[in-house]
């Protein structure tokens, strides 16, 4: 899969398309504290919003959500601003900082969701960390090229973007729950950049997940079901390896996995591709989580 420079960690051509969108995504988890988050934020310049999605995983179990959106018709890239949170590029492909400090609606997890919204209260966070790269960027930069795609493949990127890139990475930083500071020490995480139109209703099915083992082993997939019809749909290609680490395509019917795999081991010449061995020769086995 090919390495992306630096020019991608900034704002896209805008194309005619409505649904246009530039997004933004971060996932950290630390066990030390066993806190986390993932967060969203989405510029959809041709309908003049821009939204931000930060769910907080609190020490305890509780999960902390805050949503907001607004108007925005502009394109920006360096420091994005949505309500109460800020993501804030410090050096681009490397460093992101992340902060907010408001409310979120907190409730347990492990109930059902009649359950956990009776239960559901204020707590008051502040969060200031700081993300930085272990790997380079991975992914496609949406243009022509690159070799076939399949109809899957096509079809998908007029629903979930044309170019994408992942990157794995370090956090260091703070997170402070009614008053009382939890410090990231050991955690880890990805983040991930998506341009194009994004129309949430277009997969039939979106699954993804992201695992980091320490420093070392890093790996990724999103399954897609897209809406595909004439010949050639429902074809398997084999599994591939690819240069960095990751897989290509490897399921059946109209499934498109796309698995951004990535290792130090596997990007380092004469290194062997620890990572490519997992990825490609498991097949994917293990069920994916949901992505918001």
């Amino acid at each position: 899969m090919p390495i992306l420079d630096t020019r991608h960690d900034l704002a896209h051509p805008v194309e005619g398309d409505t649904a246009w969108s530039e997004s933004y995504y971060f996932n950290a988890y630390d066990p030390e504290t066993d806190s986390g988050l993932f967060s969203r934020i989405g510029i959809r310049p041709n309908e003049g919003t821009m939204d931000v999605g930060m769910s907080l995983w609190l020490p305890g179990g509780e999960l902390g959500e805050y949503r907001w959106v607004k108007e925005q018709r502009d394109m920006v890239d360096t420091v994005l601003d949505v309500g109460a949170v800020r993501y804030e590029m410090l050096e681009a492909l490397q460093s992101w900082r992340l902060t907010m400090e408001d409310a979120v609606q907190a409730r347990p997890t492990g109930k059902s969701r009649a359950e956990a919204e009776a239960e559901a209260h204020p707590v008051k966070v502040a969060l200031d960390v700081r993300f930085d790269a272990i790997t380079p960027a991975v992914g496609t930069d949406g243009q022509p090229g690159g070799g076939p795609k399949s109809k899957e493949a096509a079809a998908a990127s007029g629903t979930v973007g044309k170019g994408h890139l992942e990157q794995a990475g370090r956090w260091t930083g703070t997170l402070t729950i009614d008053g009382v500071t939890h410090e990231w020490k050991s955690a880890h995480g990805n983040r991930d950049r998506s341009w194009g139109p994004r129309r949430w209703g277009g997969p039939k099915m979106w699954r993804w997940f992201s695992i980091n083992i320490g420093d070392d082993l890093h790996f990724g997939s999103a399954p897609t079901l897209a809406t595909c019809t004439g010949a050639g749909c429902g074809t398997a290609p084999a599994p591939r390896r690819w240069p960095s680490g990751g897989c290509g395509p490897s399921s059946r019917t109209t499934a498109s996995p796309i698995a951004s795999c990535t290792s130090m081991s596997s990007i380092s010449p004469g290194a062997p591709s620890r990572c490519a061995a997992t990825c490609c020769g498991s097949r994917r086995s293990a069920r994916p989580a949901a992505r918001w």
